[in-house]
């Protein structure tokens, strides 16, 4: 018995995307009347199109966007994300080279949509600065510390407590001192004077530029003057 094939094209039965050319089965009931098997139809597609997958919608088939497996900026979730479904990109997702795709480092920056750029929010600034500023002054007193040619082992407050509790111990000839380098040496009295005296001195002057700074802040609202003031002060050396 001769049995009747048609060509039938598949589809995924989840996206609707042709997959592939096929025949049909054949009908022991009815040989003239080939059996069209679910996700198929005999209607045949498009040829295929760059950017995009050919889908069976309703009766017909449709070219739909299909970006799978690129990967785009989701300016929700602020993360890079690879897209796995077919269709149009997201609203709010955005190329990995565009500019809010790129946002600066800190919480204090909002995306100005009009002039596709990043600017910062002063309030927010202003308060993270404030809320981290405990880590910059531990940084400023914990910076080992370099007197006279000598880069010594401990920080500047590690050494000015230790040179003040030697010194309460009675009057020496010599002391001995390490530098950050681990080599041993001799000084006299008016030595750790004079480094007791600068380092004294170093911590006067941390703390009022440390009082300065947050003033500045208080008072100040431009973004590019509390930032430059900042980095002066983060990168200021006391010597």
């Amino acid at each position: 018995m001769n049995y009747k094939y048609v060509d039938i094209y598949l589809y995924d039965p989840i996206t609707k995307e042709f997959m592939a050319k096929g025949k049909s089965d054949k009908n022991p009931l009815d040989p003239e009347t080939p059996i069209i098997p679910a996700c198929a139809t005999t209607i045949e597609p498009p040829n295929k199109k760059d950017g995009f997958a050919t889908v069976w919608v309703g009766n017909k088939w449709e070219y739909k966007e299909d970006h799978r497996g690129e990967i785009w900026y989701n300016a929700v979730t602020k993360t890079m994300v690879e897209i796995e479904e077919i269709g149009p990109i997201p609203e709010n997702y955005y190329t990995p080279d565009s500019p809010i795709a790129n946002p600066p480092d800190g919480n204090y920056w909002v995306f100005n949509k009009q002039k596709n750029e990043w600017e910062p929010v002063v309030p927010l600034y202003k308060q993270e600065v404030m809320n981290s500023f405990s880590a910059y002054w531990e940084i400023k007193n914990t910076t080992p510390y370099t007197y006279d040619g000598h880069r010594y082992i401990t920080s500047w407050r590690d050494l000015y407590n230790s040179i003040y509790s030697t010194m309460k111990e009675g009057i020496k000839t010599e002391y001995r001192l390490q530098d950050y380098d681990g080599n041993l040496f001799y000084v006299d009295l008016k030595y750790m004077k004079d480094i007791y005296t600068k380092m004294a001195n170093i911590i006067d002057e941390m703390y009022i530029d440390k009082q300065n700074l947050q003033l500045f802040f208080v008072e100040c609202n431009d973004y590019k003057k509390l930032d430059k003031k900042l980095q002066e002060y983060l990168n200021k050396v006391y010597e």
